[in-house]
């Protein structure tokens, strides 16, 4: 009786603060909105195996890109130079432009939605125990979205941090059993990506922030606020990006600052011959303004952004990224299908969204439905080009790497196959880390989920995302 009297006394606060309106402008947007990965979503479904069991794929196909390359084509540059330095400049624009709003791109109405949405769904925490209708009261109260925007100012992460869709680092799970998918998580972000903060929580613990990609509620400690004289020092127009994971960066007599990740980008001031020298982001905890310092990245680890297009060089950073586990929504600073993508290319200066829907969407779409399971690989072979084409089903993006032995290859960070036990129960055999393998991974499962579980059968389209007018062909 309570939990019914609160939802309607909840549902009547939101419609005074804007929500039946947002359920008229974001009910068909909840992809575009949310901005995760949806391929594994809310069920409570038990391992396919009680032991651990490896995928034939990871048993058979050589993780290693490298083996994948065509030796004749490994070595010429995808994309026209000039071609290139345009979509680099074009990402820099994209990357920055948090920095150049001066107000929020988000209606209110859409922040509201996401509240109202786990009005019927408060779902569990991280013990397993049920969420109140308090829980969920105390989150609309924190986030205090009345006067929303109350902010609109500048920033920059200054740790790895996360985006969370409700006020609250506590996690969301749609079942008991739902680990890891918290449906709160949004996304990992990167230390020193520039930020739009538009709103401010009651106590000033979170601040709500669109970056380059994404947007969501962020720790306040996590950011320091920045003014034009910041912003006209870091954008020095030549940055230098990460060509590996976990990397420590030092500041000033030393002291440790954060570790850094491909996908990270750090204003560029000079070299010598084994070191760049940066800049880097920390934060005056009195005023909570960011200060510059000036540090150095081993250029074992580094590059000056855009590294050429060149095969070769996407299958030695698909290398790196190899067997790293799978993270929904960022967790852990591990990556999901869509951020792998998109952090792979960012060293190279190629944009991508950062949903996989959306990432799908851009450059040349190429319909894969209404063909049969063999006919969607022989077109894939005979019309994609290798590292620049995306294939996508509902909820998951691959990429295109060519073909072994007559066979179309992709890469991909997922975390299992959909199976079903003899009671026709759904159960899944976990694979959790970035791999390289057929079109239809697990398909030796007895058990698999024929309709569900079997990705050939599910890819919708393939999109080659730079215009195939910036495209160079290769010489043979």
């Amino acid at each position: 009786m309570f939990s019914h009297l609160f939802k309607i006394i909840f549902f009547l606060s939101l419609s005074w603060l804007g929500y039946v309106e947002a359920q008229e402008v974001t009910k068909n947007k909840v992809d575009e909105i949310r901005q995760i990965d949806d391929e594994t979503l809310l069920e409570s479904e038990q391992l396919a195996n009680e032991k651990p069991y490896v995928i034939r794929d990871l048993r058979t196909l050589p993780q290693d890109a490298t083996v994948y390359l065509n030796p004749t084509c490994s070595s010429q540059a995808l994309i026209e130079p000039e071609n290139h330095r345009a979509l680099n400049a074009e990402f820099d624009k994209k990357f920055f432009s948090p920095w150049q709003q001066q107000k929020p791109s988000i209606l209110k109405a859409e922040y509201l939605w996401h509240f109202g949405s786990y009005i019927n769904n408060l779902g569990f925490g991280e013990n397993q125990k049920p969420h109140s209708p308090e829980w969920l009261k105390q989150l609309t109260d924190l986030a205090h979205l009345e006067n929303y925007p109350n902010a609109n100012r500048q920033a920059i992460t200054i740790t790895n941090t996360y985006l969370r869709l409700l006020p609250t680092a506590k996690p969301h799970f749609n079942t008991e059993n739902g680990y890891p998918f918290d449906t709160l998580q949004n996304s990992a972000i990167w230390a020193n990506t520039p930020l739009f903060i538009a709103h401010i929580s009651k106590d000033q613990s979170w601040v709500l922030v669109e970056s380059p990609f994404v947007e969501g509620w962020v720790p306040m400690e996590d950011i320091a606020f920045v003014d034009e004289a910041f912003i006209a020092k870091w954008l020095t127009h030549k940055y230098v990006t990460m060509t590996q994971d976990q990397i420590p960066l030092y500041g000033e007599n030393q002291l440790f600052r954060f570790k850094t990740h491909i996908g990270a980008l750090f204003p560029y001031l000079g070299e010598n011959a084994t070191h760049y020298d940066i800049l880097i982001a920390t934060v005056d905890h009195k005023t909570r303004q960011a200060i510059l310092e000036k540090t150095q990245l081993s250029k074992t680890v580094s590059a000056l952004k855009p590294i050429t297009v060149l095969p070769t060089n996407l299958a030695k950073m698909i290398n790196k990224l190899l067997t790293q586990p799978y993270g929904w929504g960022g967790l852990y600073e591990d990556r999901d299908c869509s951020s792998t993508l998109h952090d792979l290319f960012t060293p190279f200066g190629l944009w991508l969204p950062r949903n996989s829907a959306t990432q799908s969407r851009i450059g040349e779409l190429i319909s894969l439905e209404n063909l049969t399971p063999a006919a969607k690989e022989q077109k894939i072979i005979k019309e994609a080009i290798p590292y620049l084409t995306l294939l996508w089903k509902p909820g998951h993006i691959m990429l295109y790497l060519g073909t072994y032995q007559d066979k179309a290859i992709m890469f991909h960070n997922f975390w299992s196959i959909k199976t079903k036990n003899e009671r026709g129960e759904r159960e899944r055999t976990i694979v959790g880390q970035a791999s390289i393998t057929s079109l239809q991974p697990g398909i030796e499962l007895k058990n698999i989920d024929t309709e569900r579980g079997n990705y050939l059968n599910n890819l919708k389209t393939m999109n080659i995302f730079i215009p195939t007018d910036k495209l160079q062909q290769c010489e043979k």
